[in-house]
């Protein structure tokens, strides 16, 4: 039943999943409502088994298969069918579709099994209103009999003194139109009448779900009044047991307090000047936190590196953000209940330390930043050892905090102001954290400071790989490429630190570096595919790939590049990625740079299967030095040829157009040098195309037969 459309009908989602079994079974109810519209012979023969059929969605299927029909049978359309055929003909078909869907339902309605599946008494008591005017006297009454039967044996168990007991049957009861009932069933509805109502029966949604959306719009709330708007949080305080969505999706007090939050971002000034008021009218601590978060985000966007999640229009003028980021400030200084919530207290420090780079705010932020690092012990403990150390370190209040940390260090050192001695020793804090996740923010913006003060940097850098590492060494890209050309002799500490302890995680960045340090002179080349070679690392290969080939268009750096990926193409056990990333050598902007060597080079390389190896460049580029150049085309093409016909299968080469613009190329030109032996090596190349049955052979053979 939850395949059928059954589900759609008991349960209230904006999306329904899509799974195979559901498309099959809608295919099976809309042909069985077809079968039985026009009374095929199909319908005939299997109506009784369906019928009975111990699969509960096939009787729900033949239930609205029924209904259907009574709509159907009412309707002009139908008339005007009967109206086409002629008079005899008519009635002898009318009485046939008449008769025998009405039996149908009849025996339907006097089985009773079928009103002991619950998730069917809906359906069925629409089916009961609908046929009852049609079904004849006999069955009307062999149905309530039933239905009174069931009354009785409730009646004697133990659950006749359970009122819910009832409900069903008497819905179902409920169902039968008034002029039809039996005495005794009109006795237990009157009995019952009082509990259950004499409303008709409901249709039952068991389960609701989906988008939910507040009960007003961010802009309706920046146009209600201060009165209108402290009744609202008044009242939503209040009811907070109410959070949870109802059946119509509209949300509660986390709703408002979102609207509440993205209002304040558009319009901080206006909730600058309520915030004492809402202090003093006693709303909810939520709501208070919830107006310096907004307001927070207000500065995030326009001077921190946050982006809204959707259109954000501010009211015009915007406000001084030094003032904005002073109040905030000042509230973290005052207000002690803004301090129960460290990831609100945590947001508007981090917000602050993109603003405000005075000296005394400084002094001010410091103090409050080593305030919230040694508070929150709860936090610390449940994300301590979180395998996920990238969303805690952006998500958790010692995160943020230390973030918050060096990125004030940094703008201070940028606008050349005095770093606070606070400051400077609540970093060397932050970077030997035990949590490793407190210790990445540092990590991923240390590149200034060493930039800005090499000795704290270091110090820094040496106090976050204190010991061995297997977790950082993926966020320390940044800091070893930026330094690596100028500080290569502290780097090459960490570089061969990160080789023998995050090759696993990190090879791709050990690759690239090393690389661009041999380009650099710092390392030689040769030492370098020494250790490439002996760690057979995939990221790394990749690394050193991806460096060559964007190195390669610079004229000092060609040759080395060129003389690389020669090495990388000789490795057996290289990668189908490590090839794909090669090919793109041979894309327009760098073809003009391939070698000889080069491209044969390539062509061993390729090893079946090729299906994770894409070589489309390589391919265009053969079809483009053919214009060029064929003679010298001929052999490159020939030895790809012999790797068709002993190790790549050529049906899983695509596009091959390339390779047949070349042949037509090198075929054109033996044919005007009039060298046997070219000629000769020509007609060869056809031969060994045509028995390869590469696809595009055909139509280049037509074309010359015409030509």
């Amino acid at each position: 039943m939850p395949y059928t459309s059954w589900n759609k009908k008991h349960t209230k989602h904006d999306f329904y999943p899509c799974r195979n079994l559901n498309i099959l079974l809608d295919g099976v109810e809309k042909a069985i409502k077809h079968r039985v519209r026009y009374n095929s012979d199909w319908w005939l023969q299997n109506e009784i088994r369906l019928r009975t059929s111990s699969e509960v969605a096939i009787r729900y299927f033949i239930i609205e298969a029924y209904k259907e029909n009574i709509c159907y049978s009412s309707s002009i359309k139908f008339w005007f069918l009967m109206l086409d055929i002629e008079f005899v003909g008519s009635i002898l078909l009318l009485n046939q579709f008449l008769n025998f869907y009405i039996l149908g339902i009849e025996r339907l309605l006097e089985d009773q099994d079928i009103f002991c599946h619950e998730k069917l008494i809906y359906a069925l008591g629409e089916l009961m209103q609908m046929a009852y005017p049609k079904i004849s006297e006999s069955a009307q009454l062999n149905n309530q009999t039933l239905i009174a039967s069931l009354i009785s044996k409730i009646e004697k168990n133990e659950k006749g003194s359970i009122p819910w007991a009832y409900r069903n049957l008497y819905d179902i009861c409920l169902s039968i139109p008034s002029i039809f009932r039996t005495r005794e069933i009109q006795i237990f509805l009157d009995n019952w009448a009082n509990y259950f109502g004499s409303n008709h029966p409901r249709l039952n949604v068991y389960s609701w779900g989906g988008l939910v959306i507040p009960p007003l719009s961010t802009q309706d709330l920046l146009k209600l009044s201060i009165k209108g708007l402290f009744q609202l949080l008044h009242y939503y305080g209040k009811h907070r047991v109410q959070d949870i969505a109802s059946r119509d999706m509209i949300g509660g007090f986390s709703e408002i307090k979102s609207i509440l939050r993205e209002a304040c971002s558009l319009n901080p000034v206006k909730f600058i000047n309520l915030f004492s008021l809402m202090v003093q009218a006693n709303l909810h601590q939520e709501y208070i936190s919830t107006v310096v978060e907004g307001i927070a985000y207000h500065l995030e966007y326009r001077f921190g590196n946050v982006k809204p999640g959707q259109k954000w229009e501010p009211s015009f003028p915007l406000p001084d953000g030094e003032k904005l980021a002073s109040t905030l400030l000042n509230w973290l200084e005052r207000y002690s209940i803004l301090w129960n919530d460290g990831s609100i207290v945590s947001t508007a420090l981090k917000a602050c330390c993109h603003v405000l780079v005075d000296s005394e705010s400084a002094k001010r932020l410091s103090l409050l930043l080593f305030w919230l690092y040694t508070k929150y012990p709860y936090d610390r403990q449940i994300r301590k050892h979180s395998n996920d150390i990238i969303s805690a370190a952006i998500s958790s209040t010692h995160g943020i905090a230390a973030s918050s940390a060096i990125t004030l260090c940094n703008r201070l050192l940028e606008e050349e102001q005095p770093v606070p001695e606070l400051l400077l020793l609540l970093l060397p804090h932050i970077a030997s954290d035990s949590a490793i996740y407190v210790r990445i923010p540092v990590l991923q913006q240390i590149h200034y400071l060493i930039y800005k003060k090499p000795n704290l940097g270091w110090l820094l850098l040496e106090n976050i790989f204190k010991e061995p590492q297997l977790k950082l060494w993926k966020y320390s890209g940044t800091f070893l490429y930026l330094n690596y050309r100028d500080n290569f002799n502290q780097i090459a500490l960490y570089l061969n630190r990160l080789l023998h302890e995050g090759m696993e995680e990190a090879g791709d960045i050990w690759g690239r570096i090393s690389t661009l340090a041999s380009l650099a002179g710092h390392i030689d080349q040769q030492q370098l595919f020494e250790i490439l070679i002996k760690t057979n690392n995939n990221p790394a290969w990749e690394g050193a790939t991806q460096v060559f080939i964007a190195n390669l268009h610079l004229q000092e750096h060609t040759k080395k590049c060129i003389s690389g990926l020669i090495l990388i193409l000789q490795n057996r056990s290289l990668s189908g990625e490590t090839i794909t990333l090669i090919d793109r050598c041979f894309q327009e902007e760098t073809r003009n740079y391939i070698t000889r060597e080069f491209a044969f080079t390539f062509i061993s390389s390729l090893k079946s299967p090729v299906r994770n190896i894409d070589f489309d460049s390589f391919l265009e580029w053969l079809g483009y030095e053919s214009r060029r150049n064929p003679i010298e085309i001929l052999e490159l093409i020939e030895e790809l040829a012999k790797k068709f016909e002993t190790e790549i299968s050529v049906y899983s080469i695509y596009p091959t157009q390339p390779l047949i613009i070349a042949l037509n190329e090198i075929l054109r030109e033996a044919d005007d040098t009039d060298e046997l032996q070219l000629i000769q090596r020509a007609i060869n190349l056809q031969d060994r195309f045509l028995k390869l049955n590469i696809e595009g052979m055909e139509e280049l053979l037509r074309k010359a037969e015409r030509e």
